[in-house]
């Protein structure tokens, strides 16, 4: 069954058939069109099979379709449906990432956070540990090539280096940490 058909009748069928015509599709539609059916079909099995699709397609939907489909899905499975558009988005951003906060678990989120490719501002690092606990703060730091001291922000990082044959002092070899509070850790 082509998506202009099932697209102009959807409305009209009871669940099974919906179900079924679901089933039989071979192709779909544009993000708004299979939005619209998510939230008009009144039948959360035949939205969830759509979107299933949908992922397996590689079809990538913004916070806002993603909202928006909210109420024609049951809880599970919206929560899976977002972790898997974060996780299958390759130009996700921080900030996009954090729009989906409230919407699927902690540990879901911090295990993206790691996952995804990205390199966090300070600024990002700070918020995320007024948020998170320590050990995943720390994980994060450690992955970007950065020391974490619990308790201290970290503003300004200078890595190690070679100054050829100059003497490196104590200072150099294992990089500056100055810290908000006008201390100076090694």
């Amino acid at each position: 069954m082509n998506w202009e058909y099932f697209y102009e009748n959807y409305g009209e069928w009871e669940e099974s058939k919906l179900l079924r015509c679901v089933r039989l599709l071979e192709d779909l539609g544009t993000n708004d069109e299979i939005v619209d059916v998510v939230n008009f079909s009144g039948s959360e099995k035949a939205n969830a099979e759509i979107l299933k699709m949908a992922v397996n397609r590689k079809m990538i939907f913004s916070y806002d379709e993603v909202v928006d489909m909210e109420c024609g899905l049951d809880d599970e499975f919206y929560e899976a449906f977002v972790a898997i558009n974060l996780i299958k988005n390759p130009n996700l951003t921080f900030e996009e990432i954090m729009k989906y906060k409230n919407d699927v678990k902690d540990i879901l989120l911090e295990m993206i956070l790691y996952d995804c490719n990205l390199r966090y501002t300070q600024e990002q690092l700070d918020l995320l540990e007024k948020e998170y606990e320590s050990e995943f703060i720390e994980m994060l730091y450690k992955k970007q090539g950065m020391r974490y001291r619990k308790h201290a922000y970290v503003v300004e990082y200078s890595p190690c280096y070679s100054r050829g044959k100059e003497k490196v002092g104590l200072f150099a070899r294992f990089g500056i940490y100055k810290l908000v509070s006008g201390l100076f850790r090694f």
